[in-house]
C-alpha cells in the first residue's frame, strides 16, 4: 500500500533506522521554566551550529489556562513529587501546539546587545561572527516565563543571568526538533 507516495516498506524500514521517524516535529528543541523578577535579564551564547537561532519567550498567563494551571504547579517552591512531574509533562503538552503556531509568526530579527521583551514574539537572533554574544531581555513583571529555543543550550552555551546570577530553569525539557544539523532525510540510513 502506497499512501501521499511512501509505501509501507519504507515506513517500516524508517521505523528500524529511526524509531521516532513519526514522531511529531516542532520547530523548537528546547523549552525553559524561569521565574523572573521584573527587570533585565542577559541571554548568552557561544558559537555554535547555527548563524541565527529562533527564540520565544513568554510570560506564563499569556498562554491556555490549562497550560497555566499546570505549570504553575510546577513552579510552586516546594519539593518535586511524582504530581508535579505530571503536571509539568501535562503543561508542556499543552504548550507544544500553541507555540508551534507562535513560531509560524514572523520573527524580529535581534542582533548582539539589542534587548528583546518577554512578550511571546518569536525573535531570530543573529548570531553571525565568531565569539560570545549577548542579548539582553526584558521582563515587564515578576512572574513565570517560559524560554523556548530552536536549538538546546548546550549546543551553544547558552546562559540566562541578572546582573547578579546565572539562572536556572525551574523546568525544562528536550522536544523532536523538525531539522537538524546533519541534513539527513528521515527515510534514510
Amino acid at each position: 500500500m502506497v499512501y501521499m507516495g511512501v509505501s509501507g516498506l519504507e515506513v517500516e524500514k524508517a521505523l528500524s533506522v529511526k524509531p521516532t521517524s513519526l514522531e511529531l516535529k516542532y520547530p523548537f528543541e528546547w523549552a525553559g521554566l524561569f521565574e523572573f523578577r521584573k527587570g533585565d535579564y542577559y541571554i548568552t551564547l557561544e558559537d555554535g551550529p547555527d548563524a541565527t537561532m529562533s527564540m520565544l519567550v513568554v510570560r506564563l498567563d499569556q498562554l491556555s489556562q490549562r497550560a497555566i494551571a499546570a505549570l504553575k504547579d510546577i513552579a510552586a517552591p516546594r519539593t518535586r513529587t511524582a504530581k508535579t512531574r505530571s503536571s509539568s509533562q501535562q503543561a508542556v503538552a499543552a504548550l507544544k501546539d500553541i507555540v508551534a503556531r507562535k513560531f509560524l509568526e514572523r520573527e524580529q530579527k535581534v542582533q548582539p546587545g539589542k534587548c528583546m521583551e518577554a512578550s511571546g514574539h518569536v525573535y531570530q537572533l543573529q548570531l553571525q561572527g565568531e565569539g560570545r554574544k549577548t542579548f539582553k531581555l526584558s521582563a515587564p513583571s515578576n512572574g513565570a516565563y517560559v524560554l523556548f529555543t530552536q536549538h538546546l543550550p548546550e549546543e551553544f552555551a547558552l546562559s540566562v543571568s541578572s546582573t547578579k546570577l546565572v539562572q536556572e530553569p525551574i523546568y525544562a525539557e528536550e522536544f523532536v526538533a523538525e531539522r537538524s544539523h546533519d541534513n539527513a532525510s528521515t527515510f534514510s540510513e
